[in-house]
């Protein structure tokens, strides 16, 4: 997959579990990610902590034998809309740090060196 961060160009790996095809050919890849199915009390964890996990991902619900039980298609913008009124992260954050890493990374890794 390419894409952009800033003024960096990415080229990542992914494993892709399904691919949606439309009708003008364009394909859509999709990764699937499971987590135990949500109560009362882990509901906050899941949206503090694999929300930032699942972000850009889609979701199911599992119970404790493993089995799939439900599934929920969030988009990015509905993850981060949904965790932005607690409060518990910032999606144009975590792309900023990503930014500020990548930027460090650059400057300090030489090329024809080992390490």
């Amino acid at each position: 997959i390419k894409t952009k961060l800033g003024a960096h160009r990415i080229l990542m790996g992914a494993e892709m579990d399904c691919c949606d095809s439309t009708d003008d050919g364009r394909r859509f890849y999709i990764e699937l990610k499971t987590s135990r199915e949500l109560d009362y009390h882990t509901e906050e964890r899941y949206e503090r902590e694999k929300l930032l996990e699942f972000w850009i991902q889609s979701i199911g619900f599992r119970d404790d034998a493993g089995r799939l039980v439900r599934t929920e298609r969030l988009r990015p913008k509905d993850i981060t809309q949904r965790v932005k009124v607690k409060n518990y992260w910032q999606g144009g954050v975590c792309l900023a740090f990503a930014d500020e890493v990548l930027c460090w990374l650059y400057g300090t890794v030489k090329e024809n060196e080992d390490y």
